[in-house]
């Protein structure tokens, strides 16, 4: 747009030139803007000018060219990126929730064995009060078999005794008789 605005006011524009040849005086122009004297140079100094302008353009072109086509494969590499970083964040989030189910399911086996361990010491109180019971009476019951022992003892001494008072006896009436 600039470009174009310059060029017009370049070829259209009339005006009074100052010129070197004519001792910096005003020159009459022509249609096209150019000094009737200088009308050759002028005119290969406007071609050069516009070859330059051209040139400039054609450079300001490529590299806005090169700039774009840059900024769009970083936009494309953005875009794998954040699709990348997105399906890494959704794997991360599943193996959260993953995780949080196992330390779940671990904590519950922790209570469960928790209250299997609570249920393993009151059985083995029991058992323990069970056996110390079962001591008493083993213990009792050897004392009463001591006792019983010695009471069978003590009634064969007696049986004996008898028999032999009995055999006495015996003897004695068959003397007597």
């Amino acid at each position: 747009m600039l470009f174009s605005l310059f060029l017009g006011i370049l070829f259209a524009a009339r005006t009074n030139s100052l010129s070197s040849v004519t001792d910096d005086k005003a020159q009459p122009t022509g249609p096209d803007g150019q000094t009737t004297t200088c009308r050759c140079r002028s005119e290969n100094a406007q071609s050069d000018i516009l070859r330059q302008l051209l040139n400039q353009e054609t450079l300001i072109r490529m590299a806005l060219d090169k700039k774009v086509s840059d900024l769009v494969n970083d936009m494309a590499e953005m875009k794998k990126y954040v699709q990348k970083s997105t399906k890494q964040l959704q794997n991360s989030k599943r193996e959260i929730d993953t995780n949080n189910k196992q330390f779940q399911d671990a904590k519950r086996e922790i209570e469960t064995n928790k209250q299997q361990l609570q249920d393993a010491k009151r059985e083995i109180e029991t058992n323990n009060q069970q056996l110390q019971d079962a001591k008493r009476e083993i213990k009792t019951n050897n004392n009463q078999l001591q006792d019983a022992k010695a009471e069978i003892v003590s009634l064969r001494n007696e049986v004996l005794l008898l028999r032999n008072q009995n055999r006495k006896m015996e003897q004695l009436s068959g003397t007597l008789s």
